[in-house]
Formats: C-alpha cells, sequence, structure tokens
C-alpha cells in the first residue's frame, strides 16, 4: 500500500533568498514547487514590503532538490536560517533580515517575539511613514502590555479568523462589492495574500 503522508510524498522543493536592493534586508524562506511558478513568500515583513515596491527586490535560489519530502525541505530551511544571528532578525538592534524568527515554521508560543522585552521597546521606537504611531504602541497604551499580549496572540490565531462577523448573512449586494472591491485590488496590485479570494460574479 502506497503511504500518501504529506511527509513521505516527493515532490520538488527549493530554498530561496529575496534581496531588498533598497534596504540590503533579505529574506530566506522554502518553497514546494517549481521555482517559476510564481510563488513569492509568506513572511509578514518581507510580504509587506514586497507589495510596496516589488521592483527593489530580487530573488536567488540557495537550494533546489527534484526528490524531498515536506519535512526535509523545512529541515533544509532551518539550516539556512540558523546562520543568521539573532541580532540580525527583523526587530534585531544590527537587522539584516526580514525574517523575525529562525525556524521554519514561524513563531510559537515559546518563542513569541512579543514576549522578549526588548523587541517589544524596539517596535514601541518605531513609526509608520505617516507618523502615526504602530498599532502595537496603540494597543499598548490603551490595553497594557500584558491586554495587548493577548490581543496579539487572539488576533494570530487561525481558528479565530472570521469570529467578528459569526452568524451576520451577508446579502447578495454587500457580497458583490466585497467581491468588486478586492478584484479592483488585485489590478491595483493591492491584494494581499491571506485575505479572501476574488469571487467572479459574472
Amino acid at each position: 500500500m502506497v503511504d500518501t503522508s504529506i511527509n513521505t510524498c516527493m515532490k520538488n522543493g527549493f530554498i530561496y533568498e529575496w534581496v531588498d536592493i533598497k534596504t540590503g534586508l533579505k529574506y530566506i524562506g522554502k518553497h514546494e514547487g517549481s521555482v517559476d511558478d510564481g510563488y513569492i513568500g509568506s513572511g509578514t515583513c518581507f510580504i509587506k514590503e514586497y507589495y510596496k515596491r516589488p521592483n527593489d527586490f530580487s530573488r536567488n535560489i540557495l537550494w533546489f532538490s527534484e526528490n524531498i519530502t515536506t519535512e526535509e525541505l523545512a529541515s533544509k530551511e532551518e539550516e539556512f536560517l540558523l546562520s543568521i544571528l539573532d541580532d540580525e532578525l527583523f526587530y534585531g538592534k544590527n537587522k539584516k533580515y526580514y525574517n523575525i524568527v529562525k525556524n521554519s515554521s514561524g513563531y510559537t508560543s515559546e518563542n513569541n517575539p512579543m514576549k522578549n522585552p526588548l523587541i517589544v521597546e524596539r517596535m514601541m521606537n518605531t513609526s509608520t511613514k505617516n507618523g502615526r504611531k504602530n498599532p502595537w504602541e496603540n494597543s499598548v497604551k490603551k490595553y497594557g502590555i500584558d491586554g495587548a499580549r493577548k490581543i496579539n496572540s487572539k488576533n494570530s490565531n487561525p481558528s479565530n479568523a472570521g469570529k467578528g462577523n459569526l452568524g451576520k448573512t451577508k446579502s447578495e449586494e454587500h457580497k458583490r462589492k466585497i467581491a468588486e472591491a478586492i478584484k479592483i485590488k488585485f489590478e491595483n496590485k493591492e491584494y494581499k495574500p491571506g485575505r479572501k479570494k476574488i469571487i467572479d460574479n459574472k
């Protein structure tokens, strides 16, 4: 019997590195698929800047395999991530990468950057281009550091996604307007991954 487990399914995979030509910051990530399938990345800090100015980024393929499992690819990515010094991570004192943590699965409750007081302080000292305080600083001022951490943890939990509208029914007109808004953002390259897919109402 063939084992169809995701960890034993062999596939193409590679490790990539995006370089921000403007700032010099880099982002290391992995992807299951071909190098020319259009995949960009998923890092929050990286993708935010990429979609603002994609022409300022260039990609290098650090490693490629035509026969690798999901688990092996994650392990290979961590080999590259572990070469980054702690201070070179995005919230580090000497940041050189958009990566926030040095593991393939992102941060967990154990290594959440929000638990590091130095990182929290650096975040609070940053501001957006229009001069307003960042959302984290606003949350800390309004709810206190513990309250802000709880809110951040709740918002970061995928199981809570969409619960703000739980039980509310959207009209067909409302759905159409949402779809049109997303379509316009996509055409203007303002559409952000992880949001609702475009709905074709034709």
